[in-house]
């Protein structure tokens, strides 16, 4: 575990990828360790490269085509197609209409293929990728179940494809 604490950085968020590699977060940037290899390779802002990832990553996620989803502050999203390689990244893609217009602060599938985007005090995006549909959740105080009030931290899909929201 000692990649993990290199520079004396602080993880703020930790992924396990679809090829069981682990992607670490912390105020440097994003690392990756590839278990198998013993690797670690570190991700980190370059404002003369405008492939590179941004400054204040908050996470990662992986989809089901094997892209990697990585949104940062402020209010950004970028993504690697898996077809191009992780060096070549994406910013703010024009096909993702969330229209919320906060930081994103999770990001999952669910049994559709449809990426969740949770938000900083805004709420969640649901986007169909192949359809171009964007779904709004926000909290109403009109309406009690509507969602509830504040951040979005965490969003996760169980076995029987129900969304569960924290």
């Amino acid at each position: 575990y000692h990649y993990l604490n290199e520079d004396d950085a602080v993880a703020i968020n930790v992924y396990i990828d679809k090829s069981n590699r682990v992607w670490t977060v912390d105020f440097a940037g994003l690392k990756v360790l590839d278990v198998q290899s013993d690797s670690l390779t570190p991700y980190l802002p370059d404002r003369n490269d405008p492939n590179a990832i941004r400054f204040n990553v908050k996470g990662i996620f992986q989809d089901r085509q094997g892209n990697h989803w990585i949104y940062h502050e402020p209010g950004g999203v970028g993504i690697c197609l898996a077809p191009k390689g992780f060096n070549q990244l994406y910013h703010n893609p024009g096909f993702i209409k969330m229209s919320s217009g906060g930081n994103v602060t999770a990001i999952q599938a669910d049994s559709k293929d449809r990426l969740w985007f949770g938000y900083f005090d805004g709420g969640i995006s649901v986007v169909d990728l192949q359809k171009g549909d964007t779904i709004r959740f926000r909290h109403s105080e009109k309406d009690k179940f509507s969602l509830g009030r504040g951040t979005v931290f965490c969003i996760f899909c169980d076995s029987k494809g129900t969304m569960w929201v924290g």
